[in-house]
Formats: C-alpha cells, sequence, structure tokens
C-alpha cells in the first residue's frame, strides 16, 4: 500500500494516474481512494486522448455516468481528428444511446475527414454503430473516390461487402484494389480479402500468384505460404 500511496504523489501523466487507479481498485477495491486519484488525472485533462481515457476508466472502474459525461463533453471540445469524432461518437452511442449527440459528432467527423481512411473508417462506423448504411453508402463513395492506393481500395471494399453486403459494388472495388497493387502485402492481403469476403478462391489464387511474383524476401515466402494454404488448402 506504501508503494501505491509513493506512485500517487509522483509527477503523472493522465495514463499512469488511470493505470494506478485501476491497480488500486483491483487490489484493494477501496473507491474512496480510486477517486482520489481521478481526482488528480481530471485536473491534468487537456488534450482529447486525455479526457477519453479518464471518462471511459471512470465509466468503467465507478459506474459514474455523470462524470464520464462531464468528460465526454469536454473531449468534444477538445477532438479537432475525424478519428476523434468517430471514436467518441462510439463511446456516446454505446454508453448513453444518445443518438443524437451520435450523429452530431459523426457530422464532425465527416466535415474534418481529410482522406480515403478517414471516410472509410467513419463509413465503417455509422454501419457498425448507428445501422445507418444509407449515410454509409455516401461516404463509402466519396472514399472511392479518394483512394490513391490499393491498400485503401481493399479496405473499402471490405466494408462495402462486411457493412453494406453489396457484393458487386465491392467486387468492383477489390478489381479496382488488384490494378493498383504493386507491393507484395497489397497482393496477399488482397488475396485474404477475397476468400474472406467474396468467397473467391479462384480470383484469389491468381492474386497469391500475383505476390510470388514480387516476393524478395524469405520472410515474404513464408508468409505467402501459410496464408495460401489457410485459405486455399494449398499452395502452388
Amino acid at each position: 500500500k506504501r508503494l501505491y500511496k509513493s506512485a500517487e504523489n509522483k509527477p503523472s501523466n493522465v495514463r499512469e494516474l488511470c493505470d494506478l487507479a485501476e491497480s488500486v481498485s483491483d487490489t484493494f477495491e477501496d473507491l474512496n481512494w480510486v477517486k482520489s486519484i481521478y481526482l488528480l488525472a481530471e485536473v491534468q485533462t487537456k488534450e482529447y486522448s486525455d479526457c477519453r481515457e479518464l471518462a471511459d476508466a471512470i465509466y468503467k472502474k465507478l459506474g459514474d455516468k455523470q462524470k464520464a459525461l462531464e468528460l465526454y463533453k469536454k473531449a468534444e471540445k477538445t477532438a479537432y481528428e475525424a478519428s476523434d469524432f468517430c471514436s467518441l461518437a462510439e463511446a456516446v452511442n454505446q454508453k448513453f444511446t444518445d443518438n443524437g449527440w451520435a450523429i452530431n459528432l459523426y457530422h464532425n467527423a465527416a466535415s474534418k475527414a481529410k482522406d480515403s481512411s478517414d471516410f472509410c473508417s467513419l463509413a465503417d462506423s455509422l454501419c457498425v454503430n448507428l445501422g445507418d448504411k444509407k449515410w454509409a453508402e455516401k461516404i463509402y463513395k466519396i472514399a472511392e473516390n479518394e483512394a490513391k492506393h490499393s491498400y485503401e481500395l481493399r479496405w473499402i471494399a471490405d466494408g462495402i461487402c462486411k457493412n453494406l453486403g453489396e457484393m458487386e459494388w465491392g467486387k468492383k472495388a477489390y478489381k479496382k484494389a488488384e490494378e493498383k497493387a504493386t507491393l507484395f502485402y497489397e497482393f496477399r492481403w488482397l488475396a485474404e480479402s477475397l476468400c474472406e469476403n467474396l468467397g473467391d478462391k479462384k480470383w484469389a489464387k491468381t492474386i497469391y500468384n500475383k505476390a510470388e511474383n514480387v516476393t524478395r524476401y524469405p520472410f515474404d515466402f513464408n508468409c505467402l505460404v501459410k496464408s495460401a494454404l489457410k485459405n486455399l488448402g494449398e499452395y502452388q
């Protein structure tokens, strides 16, 4: 206990204090002590990540929804990346079932999105968290238009297949990914997606062959063989 008290009095950041509070909670089950540590952490919350981490911890360990809500609102004010708003929307909707607030956060995420990855992550979250496939479809289209690399198109195609169930559209996006692929891992990941999301082993086999043609290192070849055996049941 003395060591924990010593750690509490040393200069720490929000993450370290949250970790300490969790350890104290698990070891001593002393809620008053845990609350005092969280109060120390709250004084240091300036950035989005600090507010989110502390809010999540307080919600989980203390079940204090009011304090968590205050910190989520502070997190919203300090958020600046599309991923920040997306992540916060998920937390708000899951913990407080506040659909209206989540939608506003998603709109902020859309306005902050800078590239295909941001838009794709947003569309994925809209489907999984809100079940809003109509809005997600619009965002996937933007993501597809913004995509510059093979892996980006593969991510988008994955989402289109998994979240929208639009297999034909997904196939077209995978085809674009194939046309842009030049690197070993791009071909391997694409082949894996074709097996997982389309069940198209014939197409995947041609992609694995392309991957083999650009394999440079023994480690890559080993990964290729393992992947092909797992997804095709063979390697030729």
